[in-house]
């Protein structure tokens, strides 16, 4: 397990999570896999490029991806309860309690 800390006060914590969630398929990369542990050698990990615009930018990257990942969530919350309820009437038609010219 590996901590990323920034050593900057350039470097938002918020911006930082966002550029790891992004690269997370690159920085799957630079695992080492063995048979007991896998592992990120230290100097690969701290030689990987983080990009370092203007901290009034990443505040502006952050509120948008905050956006984003809301509206994900909201779409999550929309889709489980279309599921429920279009598992609820698949039951009722097949149950009969509901009939096709009712849909």
């Amino acid at each position: 397990m590996r901590a990323f800390t920034p050593k900057t006060p350039e470097l938002l914590p918020g911006f930082l999570l966002a550029y790891i969630e992004a690269k997370q398929k690159d920085l799957l990369f630079l695992v080492k896999w063995s048979t007991t542990v896998q592992s990120i050698n230290r100097e690969e990990l701290e030689s990987f490029p983080i990009p370092l615009p203007p901290v009034e930018i990443q505040q502006n990257i952050i509120s948008k991806v905050d956006k984003f990942q809301n509206a994900i969530e909201e779409c999550k919350k929309e889709r489980l309860l279309l599921v429920k309820s279009t598992q609820k009437k698949i039951e009722n038609l097949i149950l009969g309690t509901l009939s096709v010219e009712d849909l």
